[in-house]
């Protein structure tokens, strides 16, 4: 089963600043609806997921690879890591990140 947690605006607000998000959380998930393999959705509001992740308690917590660069939220990967699940880095293709959108759309950067 795939259950896919999506910050709310507030919540992408708080972690990026003003002007984010740039897809409403409403459009976000309207269009995770649309993929066949995603059987559950869920926002929250929490600048982290650890609340969520210790209701669903998953086999495998997936995550972006620039949250890597970052550094992952140690509260999640704990959470996940204590019920015995495992935190899965996956690389996506940098050109199509919202950031990299926005820096094309003003014009400082490709």
């Amino acid at each position: 089963m795939l259950i896919v947690g999506v910050n709310s605006d507030a919540s992408v607000r708080a972690l990026k600043g003003e002007g984010h998000p740039l897809t409403p959380e409403q459009e976000r998930l309207l269009v995770l609806s649309a993929v066949a393999c995603v059987d559950y959705m869920t926002v929250f509001s929490e600048e982290n997921c650890a609340g969520i992740l210790r209701a669903l308690r998953p086999d495998v917590y997936a995550k972006g690879l620039m949250h890597f660069r970052g550094g992952l939220n140690e509260e999640e990967r704990r959470v996940v890591e204590e019920q015995g699940g495992c935190v899965a880095l996956i690389a996506g293709d940098p050109a199509v990140s919202t950031e990299t959108i926005m820096r094309r759309v003003r014009g400082d950067g490709r």
